[in-house]
């Protein structure tokens, strides 16, 4: 039977992680989703040409934290946990038999995680923020995605329990927000990601892309079969950072307005605007190779915007930085 206990529609990304997107379902049901910050960041990050995935560092000061308020449980696939459990369990599984069917997913084997949220007649309930999908899938489908031999880790369910907290833990929690905003803020301007991450972040990130666009646009023209990687991954490594750092603030605004100006959160809803813009450009582009030069013209206009604007977002920053204890 379906899980009713949990009917939220799919919430904003957080950034580029679908394991950390998809914590937000079992953070809301517990009612801490301000606990996101841990997953939050200022920067966006460009993976080079390849377009390569990468893994945040949960030891990282940044985030370790959270694990002090969740703690993960990991078990086997079981239909009877994901038909009587009381929130969201996270499920592993390969990517690419949820590609074959919807078209927002890349038809790769990549693993991937998304929140089960019951059954209802022949299918799972599935709740997936990274992709933006809130949908009923075939059991079919998920048996094929959770029994592949073509990556490992396929299967795994991951239910997110909430410790056992006094109101001194969540005070020592809460008392740290500023020393973490001030680290994280500290990683743009050191013009990172995330430590361990050899990838630049910030307005590097986005120097870099506009760099070596022709040569992203010629490996994944239309004629190719990894043409949505770049739509993609410019969502998920420019995008979604930028949008979920500023509806995490907007959300909990009364939290961080002693530190974050409202000018800030403009430039913020500027730069979200128009990285948007671009991936829309990106993907007239590569539907338009014959005049492709004229497009990317218009995006590397558009880019040299972004980039402004970022320079601005890293004095502001700055300025923040300051002001925080």
């Amino acid at each position: 039977m379906l899980n009713n206990n949990y009917s939220n529609p799919v919430e904003e990304r957080l950034g580029p992680n679908c394991y950390w997107n998809n914590w937000l379902p079992s953070l809301q049901f517990y009612g801490i989703s301000h606990y996101a910050l841990a997953f939050i960041n200022f920067s966006c990050v460009y993976t080079g040409h390849e377009l390569s995935e990468f893994i945040e560092d949960e030891t990282d000061e940044t985030i370790r934290w959270i694990f002090e308020a969740i703690k993960p449980v990991e078990d086997p696939f079981s239909y009877h946990t994901i038909e009587h459990a009381r929130m969201p369990v996270l499920l592993t599984l390969d990517l690419y038999y949820l590609g074959k069917k919807y078209s927002a997913y890349l038809k790769e084997h990549e693993l991937h995680i998304l929140n089960v949220c019951g059954m209802r007649d022949g299918h799972f309930s599935i709740i997936d923020n990274h992709y933006g999908i809130s949908s009923l899938v075939d059991q079919s489908i998920i048996e094929a995605a959770i029994t592949s031999d073509k990556i490992d880790g396929c299967g795994r369910l991951i239910t997110l329990n909430l410790n056992s907290r006094t109101d001194r833990t969540a005070e020592t929690i809460q008392s740290r927000r500023g020393a973490i905003l001030k680290k994280k803020i500290e990683y743009y301007l050191s013009g990172i990601y995330l430590p361990g991450i050899n990838y630049p972040g910030g307005r590097q990130a986005v120097t870099h892309l506009k760099k070596e666009l022709p040569t992203l646009l010629s490996l994944y023209s239309s004629e190719s079969c990894r043409h949505k990687w770049l739509s993609i991954r410019i969502n998920q490594y420019f995008r979604y950072p930028r949008e979920g750092l500023l509806h995490f603030l907007q959300r909990h605004f009364p939290l961080y307005s002693q530190w974050i100006p409202s000018e800030f959160m403009i430039l913020l809803a500027v730069s979200a605007d128009k990285l948007r813009d671009l991936v829309m450009k990106i993907l007239i582009a590569q539907l338009r190779p014959q005049s492709l030069d004229n497009e990317v013209i218009s995006i590397n206009r558009l880019l040299q915007e972004i980039e402004d604007i970022e320079m601005h977002i890293a004095k502001s920053l700055q300025l923040i930085y300051n002001s925080l204890p």
